[in-house]
């Protein structure tokens, strides 16, 4: 009979070789290898969209294994760091349709191949390290609306995908990753000085990267890589075909520069996004060279807008050049009375004169009209659009709580007149798959980070805190595009860059925290007077 210390602890008693042990030694092997079979014959027959079926007790048993983990805090804050950034760098330049070309293989995409380090390595970092648990609570409860509405979001994006019935799983593990856990990173990474800087360079190269190739891309009239791309690489063949055609309007017949997208109104989007990075780069340039590089780099920018012949990246200018130009007038107004100048008050008072300048030209000018507004050529898109809503607000109407994650395509059936599923509006995909209720989180999570970012902006001190700015007008910039897009594009970037400006917003208050003097306690009274007696009134007296 074992004794109960050699039941608890086998590792660190005499090896015991009874039938009992010799049983369960067997059972367990033969536990395993059944367990290895089944996984691979999961992996051998199902599709690679069912993927997700021998991924998720996988998934399982390193969840528990990370659970089980000593706190020993391995200090692994450099390489997360590192990885998070190198997933910036090639998700900004590095075109997400080439993929490693590994048979029997899911899309291996650049970007995944990274965030997938960045996940192992951070999971099992939160897992054994109670100082990186602290952090990240103590950031994330930092503005309680904010972490409401994203943990409100989480939460229900679970429920929806429930509501699909696993269907759609791929989808969802893939929205965690890339934006729920982008966003709870970057806000635990962004707490460090340097951070927000360090994320502003990589917007304004990537813009410069991604609007330098487009210029020979318009005289090829293709990617400059899509004819080299090597063995080892690969690409859908669907998205091939889309990535050799034009993509000119039947009006026009011009070339539409998409540069590393696959269509050009994605590549609007990112121009977008953009924008208010390269605005900042102009305003805070320590040097007369880095602001001309910068002022380039506008022109090139805007250059390469038109080059997309798409109305939302015109859009993005008549809308983020006002933003950023707006909040940045008011800082300035705002600034103390020993650095005020004439600057700051002429820019508030020149706001009404330009928005009315700039109305005047997209309504009265032709050229610009039709850039901004469309003309007969876009008239086929606005129909689509409103076709499109046609067929979604009876589905709404209908089930006001949504259909599931990644099902608004079957829900709303709308073919293209090349045939294809689209829709065009990403209000629709997020009415139809979230409900009403998934809408307004969404929104209003991005709405509640432009005001929180805003805010933090005009306080700011620092050239970290200043990057709230632009990251104001990015995530702008990224709602507007959103109701005439639905393909994913900068969500990532939008979800980063909340996540970024809850880290701000937490570094400026510890700031005004520790700069704010307590409050003086009032002193006693030097001679303590005695209370003063009531006067006695006598029945009959004068009083």
């Amino acid at each position: 009979m074992l004794s109960q210390r050699e039941r608890i602890l086998p590792p660190y008693t005499k090896r015991v070789d009874d039938t009992q042990h010799r049983l369960r030694r067997i059972v367990l092997f033969a536990g395993l290898i059944l367990f290895a079979m089944t996984m691979g014959f999961f992996i051998a027959v199902l599709p690679i969209q069912a993927v997700f079926v021998p991924i998720v007790p996988i998934v399982l048993l390193f969840l528990i294994a990370l659970w089980m983990a000593p706190d020993v805090d391995p200090q692994l804050d450099k390489p997360i760091i590192g990885g998070y950034f190198v997933f910036f760098y090639v998700a900004l330049i590095w075109p997400n349709y080439i993929a490693f070309n590994l048979p029997g293989l899911p899309w291996v995409s650049m970007q995944r191949l990274v965030m997938f380090f960045v996940l192992g390595v951070g999971l099992y970092a939160l897992a054994s390290s109670s100082r990186m648990r602290g952090e990240v609570k103590e950031v994330l409860t930092a503005h309680t609306l904010m972490f409401r509405l994203f943990l409100a979001w989480v939460i229900l994006q679970l429920i929806m995908e429930g509501v699909a019935g696993g269907t759609t799983m791929t989808r969802w593990i893939h929205y965690q990753i890339v934006w729920n856990f982008l966003f709870l990173i970057s806000a635990w990474i962004h707490c460090r000085p340097g951070m927000p800087m360090r994320l502003h360079r990589a917007m304004v190269i990537g813009c410069a990267v991604t609007a330098a190739v487009t210029i020979p891309e318009v005289f090829n009239e293709k990617p400059i890589w899509a004819d080299n791309i090597p063995a080892f690489l690969g690409v859908d063949p669907t998205l091939l075909e889309i990535l050799q055609s034009t993509q000119g309007r039947s009006g026009d017949g011009l070339y539409r520069a998409r540069s590393i997208h696959l269509t050009s109104v994605n590549y609007a989007e990112f121009i977008a996004v953009f924008l208010p990075f390269v605005l900042h780069a102009i305003v805070v340039a320590k040097t007369s060279i880095r602001r001309v590089i910068a002022i380039l780099l506008l022109v090139l920018l805007f250059t390469v807008a038109l080059m997309t012949n798409a109305r939302s990246a015109m859009v993005a200018f008549v809308v983020g050049v006002p933003f950023y130009s707006c909040i940045w007038a008011f800082r300035r107004f705002k600034v103390g009375a020993k650095n005020r100048d004439i600057v700051g008050p002429a820019s508030v008072w020149a706001i009404p004169v330009a928005g009315l300048t700039v109305a005047a030209a997209v309504l009265f000018i032709g050229r610009v009209r039709v850039r901004v507004l469309g003309g007969g050529q876009h008239q086929a898109s606005n129909d689509g659009r409103d076709a499109q809503w046609d067929m979604a607000i009876p589905k709404i109407l209908q089930n006001p709580f949504g259909y599931g994650v990644d099902r608004a395509g079957e829900i709303v059936p709308f073919t293209n007149l090349a045939g294809v599923p689209t829709i065009d509006a990403y209000p629709i995909n997020l009415l139809v798959d979230y409900g009403v209720l998934g809408f307004l989180l969404f929104v209003g999570l991005f709405l509640t980070a432009i005001v929180v970012a805003v805010k933090c902006y005009w306080n700011a001190e620092s050239d970290d805190e200043m990057v709230a700015g632009p990251a104001a007008g990015a995530i702008f910039g990224f709602l507007i595009s959103r109701t005439i897009l639905s393909a994913e594009g900068a969500q990532f970037i939008a979800f980063g860059l909340a996540g970024m400006i809850l880290a701000i917003y937490w570094r400026q208050s510890q700031r005004l925290a520790a700069n704010t003097p307590p409050p003086v306690p009032a002193l006693p009274p030097r001679y303590p007077l005695p209370p003063r007696a009531a006067p006695v009134l006598t029945i009959g007296s004068s009083r």
